[in-house]
Order: C-alpha cells, then structure tokens, then sequence
C-alpha cells in the first residue's frame, strides 16, 4: 500500500529535505479529506492537457523544463525523473508521496521550491489538486511501510521505476535511460534523446541542439545540432516583440542592455563588484569578445558563432558550466532584447 500521509511524522517529514518549511505548507491540501465527489471525474491526462497549456508549454512540440506532458507514456516521465538543475534535480513525481514529489508542490504552493507556481496564468480547482494527489498517491509501491526497501533513505523504493535503484539498490540507469519493470530501457526513438523527461531530437530542437539544455537564443536555429544564425532578413520575433532586421551596434544597441542588467545592478562593474568580470561601457567590448571565461572552458563571445558564444547560455540559461542564469536575480532578458545579442554576434560581435 503507498504511504499515508498520516504515517509521516514531523520528524520523518522535516529530514527528507532541507526545505521543511516548504513541505509542511504543501502536506494540508493533500492531507485533508477528499470526499469521493472530488475524484469522480478524475482525469489526469485530461487536467495535463487542458491546464499545462497542451503543445504551448509541456507539449509534444514544444516542452518548456524538458517536461512533456502530453505524449503517451507520460508516467515514465515523471516517476522518478529528476528536475533541472535550478530546481535542485528534485524528483518529479515520487510515486506514492506527493508531498515530496515536486510537481505537486508546484501546483499546491504561491511560492513553490523553484521557478513559477504551476499552471501558468490559472489556479486547478480543489478537486483537480485532489485528483493529481490522488493519482500520485496511488501509484506508491504497493508493500507494507513496515518492511518497504528503503535502500538508504526514509522512503519506500520502488525498485521497478526507480532509475536509481533498478531492479536493486544502488543500481543506477545509463543517461538517456529510464527503469521500467526493473529494466533499464530507452524510451526513445532511435533518433532521439531523453533530456529531462522528454525525447528529443538533438540535431533540430532549438532547447536541446546538439546537447541536453544547449538552447539556440531567438535569431539562430537549431541546424543538424549546432545553433546557426537566421537570415537577418527575416527579423527574430519572439515573445518579447519583433527582433532587429538590420545592423545591432553595440555602442547604440548592446552597451544600453549591459548597463540595465549587468553593470548596472552593481554585478559586473568596476569598483564593489560581485562577480569578476567587468562590463562598465569602456571596459566591456575587450572583456567579452575572444575572451575566456572565468571558471568554464568557453569563450564569452566568438565573433560570428552564436552556438559557441558562453554569453548566450548565460543569458539564456541553457548548459552554464558556471553560476547560475543572468541578470541574476532578475527575470530573464525578453526575447527581443536576446535577439539583439544573437544578431551582433551574428554579424560578427564588431566594437561599431
């Protein structure tokens, strides 16, 4: 039977991790009785589709997180899969514990442990979040709490989906690879790869071009795995307004965007900086362009060769070997002003 969450004491619940506070906030919705009313129409798919904004957000097409929702086989892609990095590679669904399972602290928290409360731009009714608990409690290992395989941990095993533990404790999966009935399988095609919890194509999808979380910023493509610049012609809009169809200049066009996001916040400027790279207006053409960065084997900007360019991955916060996304602790830059950096790049990264 998977584990109540009255079985759970205080103790138990605040040494799973080091978020307590954030558990015992997200332990009442689940706790609380859910009359059988709430269930009948239960639909999980359904509530996936409908709420995660279909092909828009975690869709077949388009999955933001590397997160699908959508395709079949959506249950290999939550049980037991890992988060990204900025939400601390927490596991999506722990089957039989939705307290610990991220997804529903995301649907459950004003606040949750990382990013945005989940769905966007709406909130489920209270018998939607008691059929996602419902769902994600009924999937525990079906054993006795008593005698569970804890392998280590204070949480029952599940030894058949747990890439971890397949098919016995400390019996990890390759990357790419998920456990199911013990096994470890490639859920992808042959021509795909497993990046998160979804099968993509590396040679073409424009989040993961070449590698898992290599993003291509708008203004570039994905094209057999490496992001390449789009014809200037043709603009680069996105979801924050139309991209520039001509020249960028950096005096005119980049410095302005380094000034409001970069220098000055007080992060990468001269004097009581906070980070060791320097982007005051007379410093930060030399500081960027054929420049290596500090702490990763990457150069900031290669003139003409957005894909190489570690700016971008910062800016965008694809596979940064080195701090976290910037402007830290701002919203990312839209994607009018990404597609100014992609086109300077572009044209070759001049000091115009």
């Amino acid at each position: 039977m998977a584990i109540k969450c009255s079985t759970l004491t205080l103790v138990q619940v605040l040494s799973v991790t080091s978020v307590g506070a954030l558990l015992l906030g997200s332990l009442a919705p689940g706790c609380a009785e859910r009359p059988e009313d709430e269930l009948r129409n239960c639909d999980v798919p359904a509530i996936f589709a409908s709420s995660c904004n279909g092909n828009a957000c975690h869709g077949a097409e388009f999955h933001r997180a590397n997160l699908d929702l959508v395709s079949p086989g959506v249950d290999q892609r939550l049980f037991h899969v890992q988060s990204t990095a900025d939400c601390g590679e927490r596991k999506l669904v722990v089957p039989g514990h939705p307290e610990q399972s991220l997804l529903y602290n995301k649907i459950t928290q004003n606040v949750p442990l990382c990013g945005d409360p989940m769905p966007l731009n709406r909130t489920l009714s209270k018998s939607e979040i008691a059929c996602v608990y419902d769902y994600i409690e009924r999937a525990g290992t079906d054993v006795d709490v008593e005698n569970c395989e804890t392998c280590g941990t204070i949480l029952c095993i599940d030894q058949m989906r747990d890439s971890e533990h397949c098919g016995g404790c400390n019996q990890p999966c390759d990357s790419g690879m998920v456990c199911a009935e013990g096994q470890c399988i490639d859920p992808c095609e042959e021509s795909q790869m497993l990046c998160g919890a979804s099968c993509v194509n590396l040679a073409e999808d424009p989040q993961n071009c070449g590698s898992c979380g290599h993003r291509c910023g708008p203004g570039s493509s994905c094209q057999a795995g490496v992001c390449s610049c789009d014809d200037a012609e043709l603009g680069a809009g996105g979801a924050g307004g139309a991209g520039p169809t001509g020249p960028v200049s950096f005096a005119e066009d980049i410095l302005p965007l380094l000034d409001t996001s970069c220098s000055g916040s007080q992060c990468h400027t001269e004097e009581g900086r906070v980070a060791p790279l320097s982007l005051e207006p007379d410093e930060a053409y030399d500081h960027l362009v054929n420049v290596m960065a500090e702490g990763c084997d990457a150069v900031l900007v290669v003139p003409g060769d957005p894909d190489k360019s570690y700016l971008l991955d910062k800016l965008l916060g694809g596979t940064v070997c080195d701090g976290a996304q910037m402007p830290l602790a701002e919203k990312p830059l839209p994607d009018a002003a990404l597609s100014r950096f992609v086109r300077w790049i572009c044209d070759g990264a001049s000091n115009n």
